[in-house]
């Protein structure tokens, strides 16, 4: 597997991650100005590590490379 390309990747998801909490962050706080009700009670977001990663693609029967990684596997970065 090529590192440089998974670092890239991994880091790529952690910025979309990232963004879209800001994005989430904001529309929670113009919801809570604008109406009585807020439906967002708690958010959390998780990047998956790098050995839960390596698990899921070999549990998939997949090669280890990169492009396992970013073909098939589509829960990196989520929020719950």
């Amino acid at each position: 597997m090529d590192l440089t390309d998974f670092v890239s990747y991994y880091q790529l998801c952690q910025a979309a991650v990232n963004e879209v909490g800001t994005k989430l962050e904001n529309l929670d706080a113009d919801y809570q100005l604008h109406n009585a009700h807020n439906p967002i009670h708690h958010m959390e977001a998780r990047m998956k590590d790098a050995r839960s990663l390596f698990r899921k693609v070999k549990a998939h029967d997949l090669p280890l490379t990169f492009a396992s990684i970013h073909d098939h596997i589509y829960d990196i970065g989520a929020f719950a």
